[in-house]
């Protein structure tokens, strides 16, 4: 068991596991969005570069994602909690963390740990279990249709990418927006993963969500990675149940 880390107003020991990993993505033509024509899958990952476990898992669930035609959008959200093992996860944000802390109140989970999936916001199970995964995405693709959601980006003054977008959204419900790095390579040179290269697929970089059906916002592209290594993935989501109804993703123009 790792050391432990607060959820709510009690204190969680987390299991020692962890990852991040991604699906394939489809082609995209510049500025053009895509949305799934019938069910979806976003598929959700809590992981940490402070966690030995993590190499594996990306490697399985990277090997199963080429397997796969059907509409899943990946989002890998490093967590914070592991970085005082010795590494401190350059993608990590504590935001993220309270994010997983959120799915776990609305879950009924016992504790958070790396590397947890999400799928849709409805199942959440340990990333290394790919007999899992396949239920889960099964499962998602029978829920139907996505609310549709329409986004246009353009590029203003340097890296700066300015989203607008229109949906539908039901009373509780809300859209997010995450700034995606589709790969990253990091050399970690101390705690448990020290002295390995590990690469990351669909690394989120910033996240932002609204409770009006339509409007804008604004991403910096962070320094150092092309805007064409970076897309967008937007999907609404219930505040109360976590359960997410409708998805899209778009490449930066």
């Amino acid at each position: 068991m790792k050391p432990f880390i607060p959820l709510m107003t009690r204190l969680i020991f987390l299991a020692a596991v962890c990852t991040v990993f991604s699906f394939q993505d489809l082609p995209h033509r510049p500025g053009a969005g895509r949305m799934p024509q019938g069910g979806f899958a976003l598929v959700e990952l809590f992981t940490s570069e402070g966690c030995s476990s993590c190499p594996a898992a990306d490697e399985l669930l990277a090997r199963y994602a080429g397997g796969t035609d059907r509409e899943i959008y990946m989002l890998g959200y490093h967590v914070d909690y592991w970085n005082y093992l010795g590494w401190k996860d350059p993608f990590s944000r504590p935001e993220y963390s309270l994010r997983q802390q959120q799915y776990a109140a609305s879950l009924g989970l016992g504790s958070i740990y790396t590397p947890q999936v999400i799928v849709n916001g409805r199942t959440a199970f340990v990333g290394l279990d790919e007999r899992q995964l396949k239920t889960a995405l099964q499962e998602a693709y029978r829920q139907g249709s996505p609310t549709p959601i329409s986004m246009e980006i353009t590029m203003t003054s340097g890296q700066q990418a300015r989203i607008s977008y229109r949906t539908r959204l039901l009373a509780g419900q809300q859209i997010h927006f995450a700034l995606i790095q589709r790969h990253a390579v990091s050399d970690v040179r101390r705690g448990e993963n020290s002295g390995r290269q590990l690469h990351h697929l669909n690394v989120v970089r910033d996240f932002k969500s609204y409770l009006r059906p339509e409007g804008s916002l604004e991403f910096q592209v962070p320094d150092g990675i092309s805007r064409g290594d970076c897309k967008i993935i937007a999907f609404i989501q219930d505040s109360n149940t976590m359960a997410v109804t409708g998805a899209g993703d778009m490449a930066l123009p």
